[in-house]
């Protein structure tokens, strides 16, 4: 990804990160 304000990639790499954690820990 690339082209939208740094913090919204922050949010995402985030966002997908929790998500990865989630389904590792469920």
């Amino acid at each position: 990804m690339g082209g939208g304000p740094p913090h919204f990639e922050n949010y995402m790499t985030t966002f997908y990160t929790y998500m990865r954690l989630k389904m590792l820990l469920t």
